[in-house]
């Protein structure tokens, strides 16, 4: 046996370690054991990925080992984790025929749909902020009785086909095919995913699904001349992704930036948003929990912390907090919200006209931009960015999708959180620094 089989199997035996979670666990000891998996999977990825430098990749036994490993973390009970109670209420109450924007988990119009878990919703006032395609899906999941098990294999099968879909194009540009072992054992990817059971794999995959037929259509056919159909299935696949979660909206610049016949490709992608969302138009408000989350929800936040300190410094120099409304302003950072908005606006713009940036880098440039400025940046959001971050091989951003299981110190006391978000966001930034600014790496246009 190599040293790259004997890594293999000393992962898939890692996953063993979730089983020594407890119902029991408070936060701390739950948070600590992720941190240990982590570590232990992360120390593993890493040397799988160097010994098959040096050894003739065994893709068969990478794909083995990954397809166990979710298939062994499946069983394991949720750490720290209760987002799918939502999931499997929103199709609960849709396999109902209820449209699930209408009435929050709390409405008393829902009493009649009992459940065991509806107390355990998280934000149980609020309602869903979840668009139509991830609606179906959960609806597609309650009415076979899938339960949570069911929707762990449907955001696993999704996770695989994500890992397919990068292994395919890293082959596509000619890149080694072993930088896939940064997605296919990553320990923060098998967590959110296997064990947390987070729809953001499905999100991945369309998204990771857009871009590579992009490449697709620029490498093998005449992109610049015809709207042809790769490029065509790619904004559906763009489509899908913001029907998941709408944040893919956001690479919209890099998807549409070298095309010429961007108005078809933005038709496409408009019938099939339109014809998702038109079966729930009577709701009085499309996803009217996405309000609730966009003024409330903080969490692990990275550069929004100083910049809106830096906004709400400002608004108290001028004295602008003596108007009612810019006091509910600052009750919701939205001075910092802004300005974060601003930055974000003025990096996609400038890096709009960067045609020595591929559409991937771009797209991964913006995303983990928003990531970065926004007042949420959750662990399992590793799966917007990570395909992206693989095929243009920005080791920071991968470096920062495994950094990220610091993230769970949340859950410790404050004093400690804060310190380990500090050490999260100094150790992604310094390795930045270091690729970018000393070994000046840029990502450059694919051949």
């Amino acid at each position: 046996m190599n040293a790259f089989s004997t890594t293999c199997l000393l992962f898939v035996l890692s996953n063993l370690l979730y089983f020594l979670y407890d119902r029991d666990f408070n936060d701390t000891q739950s948070a600590l054991l992720i941190f240990a998996i982590t570590l232990v999977q992360g120390v593993l990825m890493v040397i799988a990925y160097k010994t098959s430098l040096h050894e003739k990749l065994n893709l068969k036994l990478l794909i083995i080992c990954a397809i166990i490993s979710r298939l062994i973390v499946i069983p394991s009970s949720p750490i720290l984790e209760d987002d799918f109670y939502r999931y499997l209420w929103d199709g609960h109450v849709l396999s109902h025929n209820i449209n699930p924007y209408l009435y929050a988990p709390s409405s008393e119009q829902l009493d009649h749909l009992h459940t065991d878990y509806r107390q355990n919703i998280g934000y149980i006032n609020v309602a869903t902020i979840y668009p139509p395609l991830a609606q179906y899906i959960f609806a597609f999941n309650s009415l076979l009785g899938g339960g949570l098990t069911g929707l762990k294999i449907i955001f696993v099968i999704f996770d695989l086909l994500t890992a397919l879909i990068i292994v395919r194009w890293l082959h596509l540009i000619n890149q080694p095919i072993s930088l896939s072992i940064f997605y296919l054992l990553n320990p923060i990817v098998i967590k959110e995913v296997a064990n947390s059971a987070h729809l953001d794999s499905i999100l991945a995959f369309f998204l990771a699904t857009s871009f590579y037929l992009l490449d697709v259509s620029r490498l093998k056919t005449n992109f610049k001349k015809t709207f042809n159909m790769p490029t065509a299935l790619a904004a559906i696949s763009l489509s899908f992704a913001t029907l998941i979660k709408v944040s893919p909206i956001f690479t919209l610049p890099a998807f549409l930036r070298q095309q010429k016949h961007w108005f078809k490709a933005t038709l496409v992608m408009a019938v099939t948003t339109a014809v998702f969302f038109i079966p729930f138009m009577f709701a009085d408000r499309l996803m009217p929990g996405m309000t609730s989350f966009a003024k409330h929800w903080v969490i692990n936040e990275s550069l929004f912390y100083p910049i809106s300190y830096l906004a709400t410094e400002i608004v108290l120099l001028l004295k602008l907090d003596q108007f009612q409304m810019v006091k509910g302003w600052l009750l919701n950072e939205i001075p910092g919200k802004l300005l974060s908005t601003t930055i974000l606006a003025m990096i996609v713009f400038y890096y709009y006209f960067k045609k020595k940036l591929s559409d991937s880098a771009y797209a991964l440039l913006i995303i983990v931009s928003l990531l970065l400025l926004s007042p949420v940046f959750n662990p399992w959001y590793t799966l917007w960015f990570l395909p992206l971050a693989i095929v243009n091989r920005h080791m920071p951003t991968i470096f920062l999708s495994v950094v990220l299981g610091l993230s769970y110190s949340y859950y410790l006391d404050r004093p400690y959180y804060e310190v380990l978000r500090l050490i999260e966001y100094l150790l992604f930034f310094g390795f930045l620094y270091h690729w970018h600014f000393l070994k000046k790496v840029v990502p450059k246009q694919s051949e």
